[in-house]
């Protein structure tokens, strides 16, 4: 569906340049790829003569973005027919200084027979073209969505068989499988299908390096492969992986730290409990707990032991809400907002992620402005009720 958007927006002539928006590793450039491999099939008949040139523009720093810019739509004056795939665009239209390179990039747009296709993540949109009215009379958007495990597992089995072919080992079916159903769970801060194919690649490239180094005979991928390379990305024991670690009694571990609060560290060690099931939603944050009770009972000290149970980095990571009693103090977490002086530096620059390894603890959340506090937690009060409240 996203690709016949995208050649239906350059068949037009008013707003003909499509704007790939979607999250790094979804198979941006390649929806590229096999947009080019088509219309040099000829299934786009008007579309198969023109050249298709991808340039990677991801790492083009503020300073040099106006020179390259220029440089990119020079080297393509003397091509009738080209349709530029710019990755990474947002990159040209930063300038040193907060300026911006919109109004020049859509000067260059206006040239006969030139199409251009812009990669960029939904943020990045945001903060540079949404809300501008020129440039949004050259771009239409086109939204790629993360692909669901089925989709992505066919994808990774695809990218197996050449993997197996090239190192020469033998990568069963219901491995990739697995791989996809482990990268959802541990590997929370990468997308499919791009963090499949990584693990993989990685897995079968250590397997062929054992067997050089060690002269070892093997030649079949195994799953505890696969665990190794996710133990070295996230820090997590490969036995938890797995699913055959030791049973850890999580209640003993937090009420060694915290004395004469049994149901809230119940309540808290059963949560941990149903994170190590993998009973958790893969994309949303494992748990969100909400600790109410009188000051000096034990609070913090329990935030701070479930951040060592539970986070292999150890660190425990605060956000003091006595610094967000003013409603535009929401800022200093989330970004600038659009209008104001600093947004387009550092807009979303502040942006709270799931599954970095970090435990967040907000602490005095009542002193959080009310416009701007919102929570749907699971509350553990020192009293030992448990409660759900959903945002109003």
């Amino acid at each position: 569906m996203a690709l016949s958007h995208v050649v239906s927006t350059l068949f037009r002539t008013h707003r003909c340049h499509p704007l790939l928006v979607g999250l790094p590793g979804i198979g941006r450039t390649h929806a590229v790829q096999d947009l080019a491999r088509q219309a040099s099939s000829g299934e786009i008949p008007f579309l198969s003569e023109h050249k298709f040139r991808r340039i990677d523009c991801r790492y083009v720093s503020p300073e040099d973005s106006r020179a390259c810019l220029e440089s990119i739509f020079a080297s393509a004056v003397n091509e009738p027919k080209l349709v530029l795939c710019l990755d990474g665009i947002a990159s040209l239209l930063r300038r040193s200084g907060g300026g911006s390179n919109r109004s020049h990039l859509c000067g260059l747009l206006d040239r006969p027979g030139l199409r251009v296709i812009g990669v960029m993540t939904p943020w990045e949109y945001a903060d540079l073209v949404a809300g501008d009215a020129e440039m949004l009379r050259y771009f239409a958007r086109v939204d790629l969505h993360e692909p669901d495990e089925p989709t992505a597992e066919a994808i990774a089995a695809e990218h197996a068989a050449e993997f197996a072919q090239s190192h020469n080992v033998a990568i069963a079916p219901e491995l990739v499988r697995r791989t996809v159903q482990l990268t959802s769970h541990f590997l929370l801060n990468e997308y499919h299908p791009a963090k499949d194919i990584n693990v993989l690649r990685e897995a079968c490239e250590r397997l062929a390096f054992e067997r050089l180094m060690h002269h070892s005979d093997r030649q079949t991928l195994e799953l505890a492969d696969i665990a190794a390379v996710l133990h070295e990305r996230t820090g997590i024991p490969a036995e938890t992986l797995l699913g055959c670690g030791d049973e850890t009694d999580f209640a003993a571990a937090l009420s060694a730290a915290v004395v004469g609060q049994p149901n809230a560290v119940e309540t808290a060690a059963r949560e941990l409990r149903l994170i190590k099931a993998g009973l958790s939603a893969p994309g949303k944050p494992a748990s969100v707990m909400l600790f109410a009770g009188l000051t000096g009972v034990g609070k913090t000290e329990l935030a701070k032991r479930i951040a060592e149970v539970y986070s292999t980095s150890r660190r425990l990571q605060v956000y003091s809400m006595g610094n967000f009693t003013e409603p535009h103090s929401v800022s200093g977490l989330i970004g600038v907002p659009p209008g104001y002086v600093g947004h387009a530096g550092t807009a979303g620059s502040c942006r709270l992620r799931v599954g970095l390894g970090v435990d967040g603890r907000c602490g005095g959340g009542g002193n959080a402005h009310a416009d701007r506090a919102i929570f749907s937690v699971v509350r553990l009060s020192f009293r030992g009720d448990r409660h759900l409240r959903e945002p109003e």
